[in-house]
């Protein structure tokens, strides 16, 4: 294999590098992760019911998005949250797939949902 063979790809939307997570961008992320995953436990929020809890998992997961778009793009968080949610959204989805297999590993009840959403992405 060639050592200058990149793995992932790097995805550019509105002139920002969207790659993979870091370890220092995990180490970063693990407060938001670890709200999302309590969330996720607290709530009982599993495949079946996600549909009808989307809102009430949509309103906690909000605040965290722009701090998570901060870190993954290293821009000042003031910025991001005067983003179009258009674009929010299609960044959100970039990181979902470059990251499907740690965030499966840990969100563990989300495993399903994040299945069925990358099939679709």
């Amino acid at each position: 294999m060639e050592s200058n063979k990149k793995l992932f790809t790097v995805v550019n939307i509105n002139g920002f590098e969207i790659r993979p997570w870091t370890l220092e961008q995990v180490e970063l992320l693990l407060p938001q992760f670890s709200k999302i995953k309590l969330f996720i436990d607290n709530e009982k929020i599993t495949f079946d019911n996600f549909i009808k809890r989307a809102w009430d998992f949509s309103t906690m997961l909000l605040p965290e998005i722009s701090s998570i778009l901060s870190i993954t793009l290293n821009e000042d968080e003031n910025k991001i949250k005067k983003f179009e949610m258009g674009t929010i959204i299609e960044i959100l989805l970039v990181i979902l797939t470059q990251n499907m297999a740690y965030l499966k590993n840990l969100l563990g009840p989300m495993t399903e949902i994040l299945k069925n959403l990358n099939q679709k992405i």
